[in-house]
């Protein structure tokens, strides 16, 4: 709809710009586009609840799912913005010998009493053959007797949300 409105500048003789617009601020040849600081914040807000409800468990690992498509830039900056422990991007991929690995290190470090939850934070498109709910049955077939999984698939409540005054 912009792009048709920016085509016809010349007969409405009015001055247009295009504005990037994208919760996964994917836009090349700009540094931020309007909604990832909101959407980031969003992601921010669903990681804290999480963190909350997981204190009440003996030991449990959360799940996040967010939107971004192809880029992973609202899981990787939501998930350091957030404090979670592991996040899983199409840039960087998945495989399931990496997930195992996590899987053993959350397992260690609860059977040591380090740490008694966890924050797994995925995006969308990070793999096309991992999805959410296989990465939920893998961890917790492999986490029983350890922990306890709860996934939370954000989809579009990563958008719509009142904007952040950086947006």
């Amino acid at each position: 709809a912009l792009r048709n409105l920016h085509d016809m500048r010349d007969t409405l003789k009015v001055p247009v710009a295009l504005v990037p617009a994208t919760i996964s601020n994917n836009v090349p040849g700009t540094d931020f586009s309007l909604g990832s600081d909101t959407a980031i914040n969003a992601v921010v807000s669903a990681i804290d609840t999480c963190k909350k409800s997981a204190d009440s468990a003996k030991s449990r690992v959360f799940m996040i799912e967010t939107q971004g498509r192809n880029c992973g830039f609202l899981a990787q900056m939501a998930a350091i913005a957030g404090g979670a422990d592991i996040v899983y991007t199409q840039e960087e991929g998945v495989t399931l010998a990496q997930m195992q690995d996590d899987i053993a290190h959350i397992k260690e470090l609860i059977r040591t009493e380090q740490r008694r939850h966890f924050v797994v934070v995925r995006n969308e498109h990070c793999s096309a053959n991992y999805d959410l709910h296989f990465m939920e049955t893998l961890f917790t077939e492999e986490g029983k007797g350890s922990f306890s999984v709860r996934s939370v698939k954000l989809g579009h409540l990563c958008q719509g949300d009142y904007p952040s005054p950086l947006d």
